[in-house]
Protein backbone atom coordinates (compact mmCIF):
# COMPACT_ATOMS: atom_id res chain seq x y z
CA UNK A 1 0.00 0.00 0.00
CA UNK A 2 3.02 2.38 0.77
CA UNK A 3 4.68 1.90 -2.64
CA UNK A 4 1.52 2.49 -4.67
CA UNK A 5 0.71 5.51 -2.28
CA UNK A 6 4.19 6.58 -2.90
CA UNK A 7 4.04 5.83 -6.90
CA UNK A 8 0.81 8.21 -6.64
CA UNK A 9 2.22 11.11 -4.95
CA UNK A 10 5.58 10.91 -7.22
CA UNK A 11 3.29 11.01 -9.99
CA UNK A 12 1.44 13.82 -9.09
CA UNK A 13 4.55 15.86 -8.16
CA UNK A 14 6.09 14.91 -11.76
CA UNK A 15 3.13 16.09 -13.30
CA UNK A 16 2.79 19.34 -11.16
CA UNK A 17 6.38 20.02 -12.25
CA UNK A 18 6.01 19.21 -15.72
CA UNK A 19 3.28 21.79 -15.73
CA UNK A 20 4.70 24.78 -14.12
CA UNK A 21 7.75 24.03 -16.75
CA UNK A 22 5.54 23.74 -19.68
CA UNK A 23 3.62 27.27 -17.95
CA UNK A 24 7.09 29.01 -17.96
CA UNK A 25 8.06 27.83 -21.73
CA UNK A 26 4.85 29.29 -22.79
CA UNK A 27 5.04 32.85 -20.86
CA UNK A 28 8.33 33.41 -21.73
CA UNK A 29 7.81 32.34 -25.61
CA UNK A 30 4.58 35.22 -25.56
CA UNK A 31 6.97 37.56 -24.23
CA UNK A 32 9.02 37.37 -28.09
CA UNK A 33 7.53 39.54 -31.16
CA UNK A 34 8.50 39.67 -34.61
CA UNK A 35 7.93 43.14 -36.39
CA UNK A 36 9.31 44.23 -39.62
CA UNK A 37 10.96 47.10 -41.25
CA UNK A 38 9.66 48.66 -44.48
CA UNK A 39 12.46 50.85 -46.30
CA UNK A 40 10.59 53.67 -48.12
CA UNK A 41 10.38 53.48 -51.73
CA UNK A 42 11.93 50.55 -51.70
CA UNK A 43 10.61 46.57 -51.61
CA UNK A 44 13.42 45.84 -49.04
CA UNK A 45 11.89 44.27 -45.42
CA UNK A 46 13.89 43.42 -42.91
CA UNK A 47 12.57 41.27 -39.38
CA UNK A 48 13.35 41.42 -35.97
CA UNK A 49 12.03 39.30 -33.08
CA UNK A 50 11.81 41.84 -30.00
CA UNK A 51 10.97 41.75 -26.28
CA UNK A 52 7.46 42.72 -25.34
CA UNK A 53 7.55 41.55 -22.10
CA UNK A 54 6.05 44.71 -20.14
CA UNK A 55 4.59 43.22 -17.39
CA UNK A 56 8.02 42.17 -15.77
CA UNK A 57 9.53 45.54 -16.92
CA UNK A 58 7.67 47.37 -14.45
CA UNK A 59 6.80 51.63 -15.47
CA UNK A 60 8.85 52.63 -18.49
CA UNK A 61 8.90 56.65 -19.07
CA UNK A 62 10.90 58.28 -21.59
CA UNK A 63 10.67 62.22 -21.25
CA UNK A 64 8.77 64.83 -23.13
CA UNK A 65 11.17 67.23 -24.94
CA UNK A 66 10.20 70.54 -25.53
CA UNK A 67 12.72 73.38 -27.79
CA UNK A 68 13.79 76.64 -26.23
CA UNK A 69 12.00 78.62 -28.29
CA UNK A 70 8.28 77.06 -28.37
CA UNK A 71 5.61 78.54 -26.95
CA UNK A 72 3.25 76.43 -24.69
CA UNK A 73 0.14 76.57 -24.61
CA UNK A 74 -16.11 59.19 -33.81
CA UNK A 75 -18.17 61.04 -31.91
CA UNK A 76 -18.74 59.77 -28.50
CA UNK A 77 -22.46 61.19 -27.26
CA UNK A 78 -24.14 62.08 -30.45
CA UNK A 79 -22.27 65.31 -30.81
CA UNK A 80 -18.92 66.38 -31.62
CA UNK A 81 -16.75 67.48 -28.62
CA UNK A 82 -13.65 68.87 -30.26
CA UNK A 83 -12.46 72.59 -31.28
CA UNK A 84 -9.56 73.95 -33.66
CA UNK A 85 -6.70 74.68 -32.05
CA UNK A 86 -5.94 77.94 -31.69
CA UNK A 87 -1.92 78.34 -31.94
CA UNK A 88 -0.72 74.60 -33.61
CA UNK A 89 2.94 75.39 -33.45
CA UNK A 90 2.74 75.61 -29.77
CA UNK A 91 3.96 73.15 -27.80
CA UNK A 92 2.61 70.37 -27.43
CA UNK A 93 0.67 70.60 -30.63
CA UNK A 94 3.81 70.99 -32.39
CA UNK A 95 4.72 67.47 -32.10
CA UNK A 96 1.50 65.98 -33.69
CA UNK A 97 1.71 65.98 -37.43
CA UNK A 98 -0.64 65.29 -40.51
CA UNK A 99 0.91 62.27 -42.52
CA UNK A 100 0.07 61.85 -46.52
CA UNK A 101 0.21 58.08 -47.02
CA UNK A 102 1.13 57.39 -50.76
CA UNK A 103 0.36 53.83 -51.26
CA UNK A 104 1.66 51.28 -53.56
CA UNK A 105 -1.26 50.68 -55.38
CA UNK A 106 -0.74 54.57 -56.48
CA UNK A 107 -3.31 55.93 -53.67
CA UNK A 108 -3.32 58.60 -51.33
CA UNK A 109 -4.04 58.50 -47.53
CA UNK A 110 -4.61 60.69 -44.39
CA UNK A 111 -3.90 60.49 -40.90
CA UNK A 112 -1.98 61.25 -37.75
CA UNK A 113 1.40 60.91 -36.19
CA UNK A 114 3.56 62.19 -33.44
CA UNK A 115 7.01 63.05 -33.08
CA UNK A 116 8.02 61.18 -30.01
CA UNK A 117 11.90 61.77 -30.59
CA UNK A 118 14.09 63.60 -33.09
CA UNK A 119 13.31 61.47 -36.33
CA UNK A 120 10.70 58.95 -34.98
CA UNK A 121 7.29 59.26 -34.22
CA UNK A 122 4.71 56.77 -33.56
CA UNK A 123 1.12 55.83 -35.37
CA UNK A 124 -1.42 53.45 -36.28
CA UNK A 125 -0.37 50.43 -37.89
CA UNK A 126 -3.01 50.69 -40.44
CA UNK A 127 -1.45 54.03 -41.70
CA UNK A 128 1.94 51.75 -42.22
CA UNK A 129 0.02 48.77 -43.71
CA UNK A 130 -2.69 48.25 -45.67
CA UNK A 131 -3.28 44.83 -47.98
CA UNK A 132 -6.04 45.80 -50.17
CA UNK A 133 -3.28 49.19 -51.11
CA UNK A 134 -0.37 47.17 -51.87
CA UNK A 135 0.76 46.48 -48.09
CA UNK A 136 3.10 48.72 -47.06
CA UNK A 137 3.21 52.27 -47.59
CA UNK A 138 5.28 53.22 -50.41
CA UNK A 139 6.35 56.83 -48.68
CA UNK A 140 4.92 58.86 -46.06
CA UNK A 141 4.87 62.90 -45.61
CA UNK A 142 4.47 64.72 -42.56
CA UNK A 143 3.66 67.75 -41.78
CA UNK A 144 4.24 68.78 -37.83
CA UNK A 145 2.29 71.30 -36.45
CA UNK A 146 0.23 71.89 -39.69
CA UNK A 147 -2.81 73.97 -39.72
CA UNK A 148 -5.34 76.36 -41.40
CA UNK A 149 -4.78 80.37 -41.09
CA UNK A 150 -7.75 83.22 -40.58
CA UNK A 151 -7.80 82.87 -44.63
CA UNK A 152 -8.24 79.22 -45.08
CA UNK A 153 -4.71 78.55 -46.46
CA UNK A 154 -2.60 75.55 -45.20
CA UNK A 155 -0.03 76.55 -42.95
CA UNK A 156 2.98 74.41 -42.38
CA UNK A 157 5.45 76.11 -39.68
CA UNK A 158 7.89 73.72 -39.42
CA UNK A 159 8.28 72.21 -42.94
CA UNK A 160 7.68 68.45 -43.56
CA UNK A 161 10.37 64.97 -43.43
CA UNK A 162 9.96 62.55 -45.68
CA UNK A 163 9.91 58.92 -44.33
CA UNK A 164 12.93 56.71 -43.95
CA UNK A 165 11.26 53.54 -42.98
CA UNK A 166 8.44 52.27 -41.13
CA UNK A 167 7.97 49.45 -38.32
CA UNK A 168 5.45 47.03 -37.84
CA UNK A 169 4.57 44.77 -35.92
CA UNK A 170 4.31 40.87 -37.78
CA UNK A 171 0.74 39.92 -35.56
CA UNK A 172 -0.82 43.22 -37.23
CA UNK A 173 0.16 42.80 -41.00
CA UNK A 174 -0.37 38.59 -40.49
CA UNK A 175 -3.21 38.74 -38.47
CA UNK A 176 -5.07 41.46 -38.29
CA UNK A 177 -4.55 41.54 -34.65
CA UNK A 178 -5.60 44.90 -33.40
CA UNK A 179 -4.00 44.58 -29.78
CA UNK A 180 -0.96 45.29 -32.26
CA UNK A 181 -2.30 47.70 -34.47
CA UNK A 182 0.48 50.64 -33.85
CA UNK A 183 3.85 51.55 -35.66
CA UNK A 184 7.13 53.73 -35.81
CA UNK A 185 7.78 55.99 -38.71
CA UNK A 186 11.57 56.43 -39.13
CA UNK A 187 12.40 59.85 -40.45
CA UNK A 188 15.33 61.36 -43.18
CA UNK A 189 15.80 64.16 -41.17
CA UNK A 190 15.99 64.67 -37.63
CA UNK A 191 12.52 67.76 -37.52
CA UNK A 192 12.38 66.75 -34.37
CA UNK A 193 14.44 69.24 -32.77
CA UNK A 194 12.04 71.96 -34.13
CA UNK A 195 9.09 70.62 -33.23
CA UNK A 196 9.83 68.90 -29.75
CA UNK A 197 8.25 65.25 -28.98
CA UNK A 198 5.94 63.85 -26.32
CA UNK A 199 7.38 61.28 -23.74
CA UNK A 200 5.79 58.14 -23.41
CA UNK A 201 4.54 55.96 -20.24
CA UNK A 202 4.41 52.46 -20.39
CA UNK A 203 2.33 50.23 -18.00
CA UNK A 204 -0.03 47.33 -18.74
CA UNK A 205 -0.71 46.93 -15.23
CA UNK A 206 -1.82 50.45 -14.59
CA UNK A 207 -5.59 50.94 -15.93
CA UNK A 208 -5.81 54.75 -16.36
CA UNK A 209 -9.36 54.32 -15.53
CA UNK A 210 -11.25 57.59 -15.16
CA UNK A 211 -8.20 59.49 -15.96
CA UNK A 212 -8.60 62.38 -18.25
CA UNK A 213 -6.20 62.95 -21.43
CA UNK A 214 -6.06 64.81 -24.60
CA UNK A 215 -6.31 63.67 -28.39
CA UNK A 216 -4.60 65.99 -30.70
CA UNK A 217 -4.98 64.99 -34.53
CA UNK A 218 -7.40 65.88 -37.66
CA UNK A 219 -10.27 64.86 -39.89
CA UNK A 220 -9.97 62.90 -43.23
CA UNK A 221 -8.22 64.75 -45.97
CA UNK A 222 -8.62 68.69 -43.98
CA UNK A 223 -5.65 70.38 -42.93
CA UNK A 224 -7.13 71.81 -39.55
CA UNK A 225 -6.29 70.57 -36.18
CA UNK A 226 -8.31 69.59 -33.52
CA UNK A 227 -8.45 69.13 -30.35
CA UNK A 228 -10.59 66.73 -28.07
CA UNK A 229 -10.30 65.88 -24.16
CA UNK A 230 -12.15 63.00 -22.68
CA UNK A 231 -11.79 59.88 -20.05
CA UNK A 232 -10.46 56.12 -20.35
CA UNK A 233 -13.54 54.35 -19.65
CA UNK A 234 -11.73 50.78 -19.69
CA UNK A 235 -8.31 49.48 -20.10
CA UNK A 236 -7.08 45.85 -20.98
CA UNK A 237 -3.21 44.44 -21.34
CA UNK A 238 -3.16 45.83 -24.60
CA UNK A 239 -5.73 48.50 -25.44
CA UNK A 240 -7.37 51.44 -23.85
CA UNK A 241 -10.84 52.59 -24.39
CA UNK A 242 -11.85 56.67 -24.02
CA UNK A 243 -14.79 58.93 -25.02
CA UNK A 244 -12.25 61.47 -26.89
CA UNK A 245 -14.31 62.22 -29.87
CA UNK A 246 -12.71 61.14 -32.92
CA UNK A 247 -12.88 61.17 -37.02
CA UNK A 248 -10.98 59.15 -39.93
CA UNK A 249 -8.15 60.82 -40.29
CA UNK A 250 -7.54 61.06 -36.33
CA UNK A 251 -6.01 57.50 -36.59
CA UNK A 252 -2.60 57.65 -34.87
CA UNK A 253 -3.22 60.36 -32.41
CA UNK A 254 -1.94 60.64 -29.48
CA UNK A 255 -3.76 60.14 -26.12
CA UNK A 256 -2.04 62.23 -23.49
CA UNK A 257 -1.68 63.94 -20.71
CA UNK A 258 1.37 66.58 -18.80
CA UNK A 259 2.57 64.37 -16.20
CA UNK A 260 4.26 66.53 -12.98
CA UNK A 261 7.77 64.61 -13.50
CA UNK A 262 7.69 63.61 -17.23
CA UNK A 263 5.87 66.70 -19.02
CA UNK A 264 3.53 65.99 -21.77
CA UNK A 265 3.25 61.92 -22.36
CA UNK A 266 1.69 59.50 -24.40
CA UNK A 267 0.18 56.46 -23.00
CA UNK A 268 -1.90 55.57 -26.44
CA UNK A 269 -2.11 55.47 -30.06
CA UNK A 270 -5.77 55.89 -31.35
CA UNK A 271 -6.63 53.08 -33.84
CA UNK A 272 -10.26 52.27 -33.75
CA UNK A 273 -13.68 54.53 -34.14
CA UNK A 274 -16.73 52.77 -32.16
CA UNK A 275 -20.21 54.04 -30.82
CA UNK A 276 -19.98 53.93 -26.70
CA UNK A 277 -16.13 54.76 -26.77
CA UNK A 278 -13.05 54.71 -29.01
CA UNK A 279 -9.99 52.70 -28.77
CA UNK A 280 -6.59 52.59 -29.41
CA UNK A 281 -3.42 50.45 -28.57
CA UNK A 282 -1.44 50.66 -25.29
CA UNK A 283 2.31 52.11 -26.12
CA UNK A 284 4.20 48.55 -25.80
CA UNK A 285 7.53 47.91 -24.53
CA UNK A 286 8.78 46.65 -27.86
CA UNK A 287 7.67 49.75 -29.35
CA UNK A 288 9.42 52.12 -26.55
CA UNK A 289 12.29 50.18 -26.81
CA UNK A 290 12.96 50.36 -30.35
CA UNK A 291 12.90 54.75 -29.88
Amino acid sequence: MWEKGRRIVFSIVLSYTMFLFVGIVSVSAATKETMTKAFSDSDVLESFTVNDNTESAGDLYSPAWQPTEASTLSIIGGSDDREPVKNSKAFPNSCTGKIIIKWRDGSVGHGTAFMVSANKALTAGHCLYDSKRGGYARSIQIYPGRSLTSSGSIYNPYGSASSEYVVTYDRFTNLGDSNYDCGIIKFSTNIGNKTGWLGMHCNPGISFVNREYRMTGYSGTGSRMMIGRGFVRKSTYYKLFYDCDTVEGTSGAALYKKYTNNGWTAVGIHSIGGTSTNSGTRIHKSLFDEI
